[in-house]
């Protein structure tokens, strides 16, 4: 039986200058051009309530906090509740926030926030950080 011999692959130096390249180069945007699609792509109402204190009186009202196993199986929840007049998309925007620094799952409804797991202290502490108003169990 013969063996088949295998084929001589290239130096490493030679695939490097394959590489060097830049086959982008040529390629020019306007400047700003990226920063505006990316601001065009934020609804106007955000964009207001990040920008100064307009969009941070509401952040002034208060936040209650309690557990909850009712109707989950057995399954304990911590419920941030916001106030009615809270904006839907920032209560939004804060329970997404709020979940990825916990590390936790959840939920998020008009004006409530349903957490699994039992997170009052940690909860209470990051809305603290951020400014809120606490009542309830904590």
């Amino acid at each position: 039986m013969s063996r088949k011999k295998s084929k001589s692959r290239k130096s490493l130096s030679e695939n490097q200058n394959a590489f060097s390249a830049n086959p982008f180069a040529d390629l020019t945007f306007p400047e700003g051009a990226v920063q505006e699609e990316r601001q065009s792509k934020a609804p106007a109402d955000i964009a207001d309530a990040r920008s100064g204190d307009a969009g941070r009186r509401w952040m002034k009202t208060a936040v209650y906090i309690r557990l909850s196993k009712k109707g989950r199986a057995g399954k304990v929840v911590t419920v941030l509740t916001f106030d009615a007049d809270s904006p839907p998309d920032e209560v939004r925007a804060i329970a997404r926030r709020l979940q990825r620094s916990l590390g936790t799952g959840g939920s998020c409804n008009r004006d409530t926030v349903e957490l699994q797991g039992d997170q009052r202290s940690t909860s209470a502490a990051w809305l603290r950080q951020e400014g809120f108003r606490l009542k309830g169990e904590i």
